[in-house]
């Protein structure tokens, strides 16, 4: 069995061949194919992309010849290797490419191979109106004999274009062969240099890379975001070392039999690889770094009296991490200041649960272990999903809870004090016992579009009326758009709501009902799949009704 099949993976998704399914547009990617595209279909003439060893100019030759391959009217021709010993083995080459037979083409004189070639370009981009590319990998290995033989291509043209598109990509060594022809030089009408990646785009890059090999959800949680920081680190965002490794690392977890990919694996995979410059020395220094600047904001804050650090605020970057919340290492001493300076103080009682008042003659109880929860519940959005009515989380009742102590240093009456607290949990005699909770978890009525962040998947629930199941995918506001579909081998019906999701809900919730098994979730970069798996797995095509809900989606099976 191929390992990654092992990892319910179809296909490697780490190989080392520029694969152009497996191309991921990151920002300057994305800019690159754009301009070198606008270029070529205005005609301009010579384009150059230079960078680094290994940031994707190969991946990215090949993006282009695909895109350029699915036009019409587009002639390409690739030179993979431009290494020739001189100036005619070049034209000969070109002569080839232009339809002019090898022998034909070795016993003609130069001036007859430049007048076949002036000629065929004249019969495809102005009698035909096509477009001709000629696209250069490896420029660097062009001697300056060839590159003379380029400039007098670039004169083939009409009172409007060039008749010969031409685009080099090359190591940055190529810029100053490039610069030594200054005729050559300055006719070039777009340069655009690659470098690596900054640790946003490297983890985007892994995690796509994942997403598009899947065989239907994409494998979440297999590289942890300290995994993806060493990556990172190890490889500077170079993405050849990136894919490497990343390899290297999902060997080592099948080897060794771990659930991920975790900071100890990708280091043990440092010592099998030579990556060229030392880099483990930074790796202390950097984590040094994260952790001082966690404990400075979280003491500024409350020393200037400002809100404690908020965990959450993190999650976008460090989602799924449990980190201990710095700011109730400065918290003791001033609740304890505080809450001798005045009484009727209030407090949440850690172990009771929350929702207990001190009253005049009782001693605050700080409880940053019970807040410390809080936080980590909330950062790592373990809001579950389940079968049946979804009831209200504990990070969810937490997050209305507010931080403990604020009525100490507000100054409010003990009396106020647990009426507001009461109101906020919805405990019995509160204005808010009787407030009933959505099944995403949120206090009941209208929902509104969320002004900032993702939309959010928060879990199914199943009905059954008269032998017609339903099942509803729960999300925080209503669906904009969706796509659904049936896969068979296993039997499960697809549903693909396209934009940039959070999940608030388990990856797997069992649901065991007379016809459906299980439903699986994944986060895609650029959708939320919903796979609902069914008992049956030999069960034909089944089409099943979907339709909008105000809160989320319905999947009627008959």
């Amino acid at each position: 069995m191929r390992y990654f099949e092992l990892l319910n993976l179809r296909r490697e998704p780490f190989s080392n061949s520029p694969d152009p399914d497996l191309f991921y547009r990151t920002k300057q990617h994305r800019e690159c194919l754009q301009a070198l595209e606008i270029a070529l279909r205005l005609k301009r003439g010579l384009c150059v992309v230079t960078g680094h060893v290994g940031t994707g100019k190969t991946t990215l030759c090949r993006q282009l010849i695909r895109l350029l391959g699915e036009r019409q009217g587009v002639v390409t021709h690739l030179v993979l290797d431009p290494s020739f010993s001189d100036a005619r083995e070049f034209l000969v080459y070109l002569c080839g490419c232009f339809g002019m037979d090898g022998g034909e083409a070795r016993a003609a004189s130069d001036w007859q191979l430049r007048e076949h070639i002036k000629n065929t370009l004249w019969g495809l981009a102005v009698e035909e109106d096509q477009l001709v590319a000629l696209i250069v990998d490896e420029g660097q290995k062009m001697s300056l004999e060839c590159l003379e033989i380029l400039r007098e291509l670039l004169n083939f043209e009409t009172n409007e274009h060039k008749l010969l598109q031409i685009v080099i990509f090359g190591q940055l060594e190529f810029e100053p062969i490039l610069e030594a022809k200054a005729n050559l030089a300055d006719r070039v009408n777009l340069r655009f240099r690659i470098g690596p990646l900054d640790f946003q785009d490297t983890r985007e890059l892994i995690q796509a890379r994942l997403a598009m090999c899947s065989k239907d959800i994409s494998p979440e949680g297999l590289f942890s975001f300290w995994a993806l920081l060493a990556v990172y680190l190890a490889t500077d965002g170079f993405p050849r070392q990136i894919v490497q490794l990343c390899h290297q690392a999902l060997l080592a977890v099948i080897i060794k039999e771990r659930p991920r990919v975790t900071w100890g694996v990708v280091r043990s995979c440092m010592r099998w690889r030579t990556l060229g410059l030392p880099r483990r020395r930074r790796w202390p220094r950097t984590a040094a770094a994260v952790l001082a600047l966690l404990v400075l904001a979280a003491g500024a804050g409350m020393y200037f009296g400002g809100d404690s650090l908020d965990l959450r605020r993190l999650k976008g970057a460090v989602a799924g991490i449990s980190l201990p919340d710095v700011a109730s290492w400065f918290r003791p001493d001033r609740d304890k200041g505080a809450a001798q300076g005045g009484a009727g103080a209030t407090t949440a009682d850690s172990s009771a649960g929350g929702g207990a008042v001190s009253g005049p003659g009782t001693p605050p109880k700080p409880a940053p272990q019970a807040q410390d929860a809080s936080q980590q519940d909330a950062l790592a959005g373990d809001s579950r999903g389940v079968s049946g009515p979804v009831t209200p989380s504990a990070s969810g009742q937490q997050d209305q809870q507010g931080q403990p102590g604020n009525a100490a240093q507000t100054g409010a009456p003990a009396q106020e004090s647990a009426a507001a607290l009461s109101s906020q949990l919805g405990q019995p005699g509160g204005p808010a016992s009787e407030a009933a909770m959505q099944p995403s978890g949120e206090p009941s009525g209208a929902k509104s579009p969320r002004e900032q962040g993702p939309p959010r998947f928060t879990g199914v629930r199943l009905s059954a009326v008269d032998g017609v199941e339903t099942l509803e995918i729960l999300t925080d506001y209503p669906v904009d758009r969706f796509e659904s579909g049936f896969k068979p081998n296993p039997a499960r019906i697809l549903v693909d709501l396209p934009g940039n999701w959070e999940r608030r809900a388990d990856r797997e919730l069992p649901v065991g009902s007379e016809r459906i098994d299980k439903v699986r979730s994944a986060v895609h970069p650029d959708k939320l799949r919903v796979a609902v798996y069914l008992k049956d797995a030999s069960v034909g095509p089944v089409r099943p009704q979907v339709e909008k809900t105000p809160s989320g989606l319905r999947v009627i099976l008959k």
